[in-house]
């Protein structure tokens, strides 16, 4: 099969009701929001729906016109997950993926994840979004030897496959609850390959943040270890005296799962990919975290940063470029485009 682009983007900017960010709240002037009702939040539309509960199916909770419920945060959630992707949303319904139905959510992570990176896939622009996310790497490297794994499931024009690699190291790592699950892997076979941790606007957690899962922290440090004859990239001695709320342990799985996804030849790193407002001190933060030596490279890129790639300026991207500029978070621009 090829990429394609769906029949329509998502709502974006354009699309949202004047000044809807802070209609949701009971206290405004002309509020959105009624005792008993919450109305849809696209620009000139009068339905006034039921309040959403969890658990429920009420369809009354759905706009009948726009296909969409809400919630005062404020934002909103597609009845349709396809709604909200922009490429090949039938290639995204075969991947092996957990928790698939966030991908509805307009602050979905997971929905941003695909549209970009797929769509990259479509107009050839991996080459140029690896140079980005690991200067040094992506010009020399040209997009038949380059491999883009997301949430473990190998992405091609042929369809999807998992990486079995990754449930072997999940076996071995013994994870309690929802299992490690890397968002992005863009991988240039026997030279390097970057994980990649991307956020639309959510925190990095920490220890207290996934606590059942995987621990406290002497617990975390035992389950997660470096990959056997390789230096740690991790500094357990640091790591171990921190309070809970000092250690990034998303983030530091990631490491170890670099580390031990690489195969011979190739340099493992790890990319934080949030909007260029969000998580400035990162690497900062992470840095007492990482062996000095730095076995496992990290480092900060944008989506912003891609939207400015030279790839982006091509005809072929208009949908990709409309999308990213018009994307929203909480009913606000979510991107300094």
């Amino acid at each position: 099969m090829s990429f394609a682009w769906t029949d329509s983007l998502p709502f974006g900017t354009a699309d949202i009701e004047q000044g809807a960010a802070d209609r949701y709240a009971p206290s405004h002037a002309q509020p959105l929001v009624r005792r008993d009702s919450i109305r849809c939040c696209v620009r000139g539309c009068e339905k006034w729906l039921s309040p959403y509960r969890r658990g429920t199916s009420d369809p009354s909770a759905f706009c009948s016109v726009h296909g969409i419920r809400m919630s005062t945060s404020p934002t909103y959630v597609y009845r349709e997950s396809a709604k909200n992707l922009i490429v090949s949303a039938d290639l995204f319904e075969r991947l092996d993926k957990v928790e698939r139905w966030r991908i509805r959510n307009e602050m979905s992570d997971d929905a941003l994840t695909w549209n970009v990176f797929a769509a990259m896939s479509k107009l050839g622009g991996l080459p140029s979004v690896l140079e980005y996310l690991q200067p040094g790497i992506g010009p020399e490297t040209s997009l038949r030897d380059l491999e883009l794994y997301l949430w473990g499931n190998r992405i091609s024009t042929s369809g999807s496959q998992f990486w079995s690699k990754i449930h072997s190291i999940r076996r071995d790592l013994v994870e309690a609850g929802i299992p490690t699950e890397p968002d992005i892997i863009v991988r240039a076979p026997g030279r390097a390959i970057v994980l990649v941790e991307a956020k639309v606007c959510a925190p990095k957690s920490t220890l207290p943040d996934k606590n059942e899962r995987v621990g406290d922290v002497e617990q975390f440090l035992d389950r997660y270890q470096q990959r056997a004859q390789q230096p740690d990239p991790l500094i357990r001695g640091w790591i171990v005296c921190q309070q809970p709320g000092r250690v990034l342990e998303q983030l530091c799985r990631n490491v170890i799962l670099a580390q031990r996804l690489a195969e011979d030849g190739e340099q493992p790193f790890v990319v934080n990919l949030t909007r260029e407002s969000a998580e400035l001190d990162v690497e900062e933060r992470l840095a007492p975290h990482l062996n000095p030596q730095r076995p496992v490279g990290f480092r900060r890129a944008t989506w912003e940063g891609i939207y400015r790639l030279p790839i982006m300026r091509s005809a072929d991207a208009l949908p990709l470029k409309t999308y990213l500029a018009s994307k929203t978070s909480n009913l606000r621009q979510a991107f300094a485009v």
